[in-house]
């Protein structure tokens, strides 16, 4: 209804940095940690890296996260060979939460297409590692907590924004440790409520 009020109420777990960002991290290495899901919309990524592969063919895309749906995964799989690809793609499955510090190691990047996403947690476990944050401007709330300089709509943003390097690791870990301190929200939940 026209008066409903959509307030977006944050994740109360106390975050930090995993561990202090590495200096093996490749330049050319980018992450998306997202399930073979429709509203994940992973069929995005590969425009996105034929156009980077253009630039420079060291580019590489890593994408970590379960297959939910076998048909969209045998596209995506069908697509990588399609777009060219297939050396520039590496699907690293479902990966248990405790091995996802190792796996960021060597990252500098953190990519996401979603078109629905909520908080972004995994977006943000990714800056926590030093990653630089390019996500597709999903609604659903990740617009309310990461700044616009890292949302994009338009796929050229996307590719400009990596092309730029990740410069400063260590300010993504500070920027995710502040954009996701929530102390003061829990005062506010009964106005929120009511």
């Amino acid at each position: 209804p026209p008066h409903l009020k959509i307030t977006v109420l944050a994740n109360l777990t106390e975050h930090a940095a995993a561990t202090l960002p590495t200096r093996r991290r490749n330049p050319w290495h980018i992450a998306c940690v997202a399930r073979f899901a429709p509203q994940k919309n992973l069929v995005m990524l590969l425009p996105i890296m034929q156009a980077l592969v253009k630039k420079d063919a060291r580019y590489t895309l890593f994408i970590a996260g379960r297959i939910e749906d076998a048909c969209l995964y045998d596209s995506f799989c069908e697509l990588v060979n399609v777009y060219g690809l297939s050396r520039n793609v590496v699907i690293c499955g479902n990966l248990a939460a405790s091995e996802m510090a190792a796996w960021y190691a060597d990252k500098s990047f953190l990519l996401s297409t979603s078109y629905n996403e909520s908080q972004g947690m995994g977006i943000f476990e990714g800056m926590l590692r030093g990653l630089k944050p390019v996500a597709f401007h999903a609604s659903g709330g990740l617009a309310e907590y990461l700044p616009a300089q890292y949302l994009f709509t338009d796929l050229n943003d996307a590719v400009e924004q990596i092309a730029q390097g990740n410069l400063d690791p260590q300010q993504y870990v500070q920027e995710a440790q502040v954009l996701l301190q929530q102390h003061t929200l829990p005062e506010q939940y009964t106005a929120i409520w009511q």
